[in-house]
């Protein structure tokens, strides 16, 4: 049975692992977002403009408000994604660091 102090120490790894990995998501998809911009001939952005007038038939500006909040959306998801997987690389660290310290 895991003690108090254990099950305290668990939840702040899955919490900072949580906040370190949907952070690094962000800070990644908008550096590659910004550098990668004129290769890849669009933004984000652009990208949803694009898709919704493809799907869709709507026909947007990459500077309207249903485009910001579609943009919104795809980067909560990635921020969650990154998340769970800061999650469990925290509990893997952990536990590889308390066998080598055993």
């Amino acid at each position: 049975m895991k003690s108090s102090e254990e099950k305290r120490q668990t939840r702040q790894l899955l919490i900072g692992g949580g906040i370190v990995g949907a952070v690094l998501t962000l800070v990644v998809s908008v550096l590659m977002d910004f550098l990668y911009s004129d290769a890849l001939q669009g933004t984000w952005r652009d990208a949803i403009v694009h898709d919704m007038d493809l799907y869709f038939q709507i026909q947007l500006e990459p500077n309207s408000f249903p485009v910001y909040v579609i943009f919104a959306l795809v980067f909560f998801f990635l921020s969650l994604i990154g998340a769970v997987i800061g999650m469990v690389f925290m509990i893997i660290l952990h536990k590889f660091l308390k066998i080598l310290t055993t």
